[in-house]
């Protein structure tokens, strides 16, 4: 979460993040091994270090502790998890429920 959360802070928004979750769902991938992380990085062309320092930051941290605060204040018990319109969506095999939400 931390490296997302920095990425987000470079500027790579989503990219990141959707890769992280492809690696984790589709590759059965360890998230929380470097070694995952830094090849991620170098797909897409993403400075491993400076995105590890900036992860490891007291200001990724403290975002970090916020999120999982607003998480719990929430209800947000499990992920993936997406609200919409206060409506809990969780589980990657819910996404079709979203999807029709965000059509209505």
């Amino acid at each position: 979460a931390k490296f997302v959360i920095a990425s987000n802070k470079l500027g790579n928004k989503l990219h990141f993040g959707n890769e992280c979750l492809k690696y984790l769902w589709s590759m059965d991938k360890n998230l929380s091994d470097h070694n995952t992380l830094q090849e991620i990085c170098e797909k897409l062309n993403l400075n491993f270090e400076e995105m590890k320092k900036l992860a490891l930051s007291e200001d990724v941290n403290l975002e970090y502790q916020k999120n999982s605060k607003d998480a719990v204040d929430n209800d947000i018990f499990g992920a993936p998890s997406y609200v919409l319109n206060n409506e809990i969506f969780w589980g990657q095999d819910r996404l079709d429920y979203l999807e029709d939400a965000l059509n209505k």
